[in-house]
């Protein structure tokens, strides 16, 4: 156990403090608080997504626990994101384009009241309809509406 936390506070050290390690010792963890930081969500919004403990997370954030492999399953299916990214690094980070807006839409929509969800919703149905309206108005050659 001497042996492992030793291990851990020179990686660390040469890690933070002499850039010894550089880029090259980029670890899952590493890239895990990488695409948390991409996608705009802080620690507690996006552990709870994953269905791992605030404590837990924070853990992976600075070294102090492993990552296994339902973990990475769980952020690549939730977050779109790449399992070879996670595991190596290698680029691109997403499966396909990140939709940011649509992860901050979605974050922002989770912590709405109830009744605040319905009026969303209502809005975006109308949002729906208003341009498929002005589509058919496009098509159809006659003056863009505005509403």
């Amino acid at each position: 156990m001497v042996k492992y936390l030793f291990g851990k506070v020179v990686y660390l050290f040469l890690k933070v403090n002499t850039g010894i390690l550089g880029g090259m010792a980029e670890t899952i963890n590493d890239r895990i608080k990488k695409v948390r930081l991409e996608l705009g969500l802080s620690q507690v919004k996006f552990c709870k997504e994953i269905f791992l403990s605030p404590g837990h997370y924070a853990g992976i954030e600075i070294y102090n626990r492993e990552v296994n492999n339902r973990v990475i399953k769980l952020i690549s299916v939730i977050y779109n994101v790449r399992e070879e990214y996670l595991k190596t690094g290698k680029e691109p980070m997403f499966a396909k384009g990140p939709d940011l807006k649509l992860q901050k839409m979605i974050g922002i929509f989770q912590e709405l009241p109830d009744e605040y969800k319905d009026y969303v919703l209502q809005q975006i149905d109308q949002l729906k309809k208003l341009r498929i309206k002005t589509e058919k108005t496009r098509k159809g050659g006659r003056k863009r509406e505005y509403v």
